[in-house]
């Protein structure tokens, strides 16, 4: 295992390159049984694709074509995937890939950053050849282009932060995320909010950086920018509902998740502050378990068998996941302690939100999807500090024993 893990660019070359090969083959073996058939939100984004391609040539009225998501990014994305290769769904799935892998890699760059080398292979390793990611990242969805817009998002903030800052970069990060805003508003917006709060309290502590007033300004445009996209998104989708109606909005999108043959708690009642709370253990448990809780309960369809083979190695993973936040955390100086504070901001957002607002399980799968590998980073750092430790426990018994014999 450690000359696997010594060998930096074969290592590298090897997850990357078997990352995509599994995942073409995956994709060849879909088109050839035509099996699973496309979603109805995959049928959607290719249509409409098509209508925007048609309106943009021939001007053709799309008025009467209804697009199921608000954010146009991955309509656009599909229309232009179709001028350039044809009308055929499966090029969509097959750039789908390597946005994955490219969002492997920087995502291996930023752990890389963060950590180690050997610790961001291991978590290149888990995120290349998990069975959900594999599944997700070759669908007409937005999940692989949005784990690739987040990788290099986080890549770049933790480079700022950790190695060195650059004026360029940070403006590559603020462009990443304003193309990210036509993909994930909702995840672009608070992104965007927590970057920008935490530029602001790294330039306070700065005192010789140089064009801190330039900065200043665009980090407060940025941050204040972001919190009125946030704001217009949660009021847009809850028809004007006041802020403390928040648990409603929430309880509303609940129930519109609640389609297809892999409901989970269809009446659950969210609507209120209370019972939002009660029903978070039960929420939790079931992004972390899902579908252990059915087991005993009633049969589990073909979807939830599949996701099943995830749920030992999850669990042995999680294990390790505490120890990996302790290290992490130990010894950390203050600019590490912001970036990682970010990242646990970004983590526990999003769990809470995903685990309790979506009824549809194969919907949660596929959203968690982009949260994934920041859990797989942390349970590798346990586990190798796990092995480390354990390997130095040895060393030091050794020594002790061969100077006492």
């Amino acid at each position: 295992m450690n000359k696997f893990l010594d060998n930096p660019r074969g290592v590298l070359f090897f997850i990357l390159g078997g990352s995509f090969l599994l995942r073409l083959g995956f994709l060849v073996i879909m088109l050839i049984l035509k099996k699973p058939a496309p979603a109805e939100d995959e049928i959607n984004y290719f249509e409409g694709g098509q209508r925007l391609l048609e309106q943009w040539l021939h001007n053709t009225d799309i008025s009467n074509f209804q697009f199921l998501s608000m954010d146009r990014g991955y309509y656009y994305y599909n229309a232009f995937i179709d001028y350039l290769f044809g009308s055929n769904m499966a090029w969509a799935q097959f750039i789908n890939i390597i946005f994955f892998v490219f969002g492997s890699f920087y995502f291996y760059k930023m752990v890389e950053v963060l950590f180690e080398s050997k610790i961001a292979r291991i978590t290149l390793l888990i995120t290349s050849f998990y069975p959900s990611l594999i599944f997700w990242s070759t669908r007409n969805t937005k999940e692989a282009i949005s784990f690739f817009l987040a990788s290099v998002i986080f890549y770049n903030f933790i480079y700022l932060f950790l190695i060195q800052f650059h004026m360029k970069r940070l403006l590559l990060l603020y462009s990443f995320l304003f193309v990210f805003l036509s993909f994930r508003e909702y995840i672009a917006s608070f992104l965007g909010f927590l970057c920008g709060a935490s530029f602001f309290f790294y330039f306070l502590r700065v005192p010789s950086l140089k064009y801190k007033k330039i900065l200043f300004f665009i980090t407060i445009a940025i941050t204040s920018f972001s919190i009125f996209i946030l704001y217009q998104y949660v009021n847009d989708r809850s028809k004007g509902m006041h802020i403390t109606q928040l648990f409603h909005y929430f309880s509303n999108i609940r129930q519109n998740s609640c389609l297809g043959i892999h409901q989970v708690y269809p009446l659950t009642d969210i609507s209120s502050l209370s019972s939002f709370i009660l029903f978070l253990p039960k929420a939790l448990f079931l992004f972390f378990m899902a579908p252990v809780q059915f087991l005993f309960t009633r049969s589990l369809t073909p979807f939830e068998k599949s996701i099943l083979i995830e749920i030992i190695p999850w669990i042995l993973g999680l294990l390790y996941f505490p120890k990996g936040i302790y290290i992490s955390l130990k010894g950390a100086d203050l600019n590490k302690f912001l970036t990682l504070g970010v990242i646990f901001i970004f983590m526990l957002t999003f769990t809470l939100l995903y685990s309790t607002v979506n009824c549809n399980l194969g919907t949660l799968y596929r959203f968690k999807g982009i949260l994934l590998p920041f859990y797989f980073m942390f349970m590798a750092n346990g586990l190798y500090h796990l092995k480390s430790g354990t390997r130095g426990f040895r060393d030091s018994a050794l020594t002790f024993s061969i100077h006492h014999e």
